[in-house]
């Protein structure tokens, strides 16, 4: 593997790769209520709709929502809000 090089995906490897801040994913109570979840539902470039549970949390109480695609080599920023 190259420098920098990573495979797969995880939330540690963003940290290892000197992220600075908290990432994780959605708590249960999100995940079982319809309106949380559904706010954090995106369309990806190809159509699909996901869920972008993973999130890192930045300062001031805002969070980076994301979805990522380790296949495809990419991370899809679905927002970043306060916290909602």
């Amino acid at each position: 593997m190259e420098t920098g090089e990573v495979q797969g995906y995880s939330h540690q490897q963003l940290k290892n790769q000197g992220l600075l801040y908290e990432v994780s994913g959605e708590s249960t109570s999100v995940r079982n209520n319809q309106k949380k979840k559904k706010q954090r539902m995106f369309y990806l470039p190809d159509g699909r709709k996901e869920f972008f549970e993973s999130h890192a949390k930045l300062a001031n109480g805002f969070r980076l929502h994301f979805f990522p695609e380790p296949q495809k080599g990419v991370i899809y920023i679905g927002y970043m809000s306060p916290l909602i």
